[in-house]
This record gives structure tokens, C-alpha cells and sequence, in this order.
């Protein structure tokens, strides 16, 4: 989208960033001070984040008196570490939204405030990620063991300046890579939570695994089944028939008519498979193409949400009998079929 911050091969006109806002360095504090405890951003808090909306992961300093205003942070504040034995975190850069807390931040950290609003946030994090955009600002490092930027090094950067729409086009791109990434994690902890619940469950002997097929499993074929990953297959040479709806378009524009219609297909795919494994992928590939084939004007495409539907409707199926699980020898995997009426 913008191209290399260095070699800026579009042509961004740059300008420094001292233009666009003020930088100021952070708190620095000793072991003895007592009194007030304040909420302070720190090196550690970085880590792999660009930007930090929740600060009650953020640790507290006591300090013997509350800092002056100007060492609260606001939002949007960029922070940046101007000091660190660990040459790579140098230089990181993290956009802060404490709302209304009051958030200072430490003396190995210099904060930039933003006043002329022709950058974004999200554009700056991201630019000082760039490699080569780093190892342009730790040309000017010193030190053989503690490396440090400072206000200077950072004003003397040429900074690219895309258009502010453009910036804000990846801002929003940003957020939405942010979301779903957010939403499989929140997936990821769930399966982890059912997983434990269930192995309790089945170490207590409260799990009745009666309807689950287990496959007898030869002492020679032992090694081989636990090493070898479980799979769903990704590939069908069924053809699937989903179809005609008079519901698209409200299905287009609403979440709700869409799972409406996600159930209706999942049922005509359900029906339609035989012997044929169910396969999720294979499902949405093909509801992805009949949508495509019902309205060719409309390039929407399914979302993490939709997935969620497909994904409690198989949860659901399987309660009710009307999907089942079986381990394939032949594939060394597990298998979801539908249940023959």
C-alpha cells in the first residue's frame, strides 16, 4: 500500500516528525518514593503490541508526589523506547488509549503527541516496525551495551506522509485484521477450556464416550496414529446443489437473515452428503460460490461471524445425532459424517 519507508519508491513527500506533534521524555522515579500510586507504562509493556486499549494490564509506580499533567498520557499518544540493553526493543513504537485513567510512562520512554492530525496512529506503530525503516533510525544508537534513541534522532527521520485517507484506509484494514485475529483467539480458549472441561470429565468417569466410535488400534500402528496431525479433508468431488433463496438480499445486509440462510444451506448440504465426510471448508466454498451465482453484482464475502454459525450448527448437529464422529483408518483421522436416516 505505501511501499519501502526508505526507499520510498511512490514519491510520499516526507517531512520531519517533530512537524507533527511534540516529544517529551518520561518519568523517572526511585525504589524509596511513597505515597501516590499511578498506573505507568513501561518497557516490559511493549512487547510484540502496537497498540494498548486495556491499561489495567499496565503495572503501578509509587511515587512521593502526583507528576505534573504533561506526564499523563492521552489518547492516541505514541510511545516510543529511547533506551534498552536489548538493542531490539529500541525504537519500538506503541499508540496508548488510556480513556479517562490516569497513565504515566517511564523514563526509558520518550512519548510523541500528535497536533497536526494529517498522520494516524496506527500508519506511525506500523511504520517504525518497517526493518528497514528500524535500522535507518539505529544507525544513530550509541553505546556498545545500552542502545538508545532520543528526541533528536527521531525528528531528524524523514517521515513518508501518504494522503491522510489513505492512512486512515489502513487504519481500518489494521482494526479489521485485529478483530478476527481476536476472534480465533477467543475461539482458540474456548476449545482449550472444552478440551480441559472434558478431559475431566473423562478422567472422572462422568463422560459417557458410548455413541463415539474408537478404532482398535494395533500395537505396530500406535506410533504412527499419535504423530500423525488430525486433519479434515479440504478437498470434495461432491457437487453440492444449495438452494434458491428469497432472503438474499436481507441475507447481504443482515447478520441475522444470514445465519437464517446459513441453516437452510447447511441443511440441503447436510442432505446431500451420503457417505461424503462433512467438511466446513468444502461448506463454505461452496455457499461462497452460490452467492456469487445469486447476486454476481455483490462481492461480499463470508466472515469469521459466519463461521460461528456454522461452526454452533455442527456443535448442535452432533448433540442431536444427525452428525457423528468416525475415525477413518484409511486417512488416520477423525471424520464428521452424516448420519444415514
Amino acid at each position: 500500500m505505501f511501499g519501502g519507508p526508505v526507499r520510498n519508491e511512490k514519491r510520499w513527500e516526507t517531512d520531519s516528525l517533530a512537524n507533527f506533534g511534540t516529544f517529551k521524555n518520561g518519568l523517572n522515579f526511585g525504589r524509596s518514593e511513597s505515597g501516590v500510586q499511578v498506573r505507568c507504562l513501561g518497557v516490559g509493556d511493549f512487547k510484540s503490541l502496537s497498540k494498548i486499549t486495556d491499561v489495567n494490564c499496565l503495572s503501578t509506580i509509587t511515587l512521593d508526589s502526583a507528576p505534573p499533567d504533561d506526564y499523563f498520557l492521552r489518547n492516541g499518544d505514541l510511545v516510543f523506547v529511547r533506551s534498552n540493553g536489548n538493542r531490539d526493543l529500541v525504537g519500538r513504537c506503541i499508540a496508548i488509549y488510556p480513556n479517562e485513567e490516569k497513565v504515566a510512562f517511564s523514563g526509558f520512554c520518550i512519548r510523541f503527541r500528535i497536533t497536526k492530525f494529517t498522520i494516524e496512529p496506527t500508519y506511525i506503530t506500523h511504520l517504525f516496525r518497517a526493518a528497514s525503516f528500524r535500522r535507518s533510525l539505529l544507525q544513530g544508537g550509541q553505546g556498545a551495551n545500552i542502545q538508545n534513541i532520543s528526541q533528536k534522532s527521531l525528528s531528524e527521520l524523514a517521515i513518508p506522509t501518504p494522503t491522510p485517507e489513505l492512512q486512515r484506509e489502513f487504519s481500518t484494514m489494521v482494526e479489521k485484521v485485529e478483530d478476527i485475529k481476536s476472534r480465533y483467539q477467543q475461539n482458540l480458549t474456548d476449545l482449550e477450556a472444552l478440551y480441559g472441561a472434558l478431559s475431566q470429565q473423562a478422567f472422572k468417569g462422568e463422560l459417557d464416550l458410548s455413541r463415539v466410535p474408537l478404532p482398535e488400534t494395533k500395537p505396530e500402528e500406535t506410533n504412527a496414529v499419535a504423530t500423525e496431525p488430525l486433519h479434515a479433508p479440504t478437498e470434495q468431488g461432491l457437487a453440492i446443489k444449495l438452494p434458491d433463496t428469497d432472503n438474499l438480499l436481507a441475507a447481504l445486509e443482515s447478520a441475522e437473515a444470514r445465519a437464517v440462510l446459513i441453516a437452510q444451506w447447511l441443511e440441503a448440504y447436510h442432505s446431500q452428503l451420503g457417505s461424503t465426510p462433512f467438511s466446513v471448508q468444502h461448506f463454505m466454498a461452496a455457499a461462497q460460490t452460490r452467492l456469487a451465482e445469486l447476486h454476481p453484482d455483490n462481492d461480499f464475502v463470508l466472515d469469521i461471524n459466519d463461521y460461528d454459525h456454522i461452526k454452533t450448527w455442527v456443535f448442535e448437529a452432533l448433540a442431536a445425532g444427525t452428525l457423528a464422529q468416525a475415525f477413518d483408518d484409511a486417512g488416520n483421522c477423525i471424520e464428521i459424517k452424516a448420519v444415514q436416516a
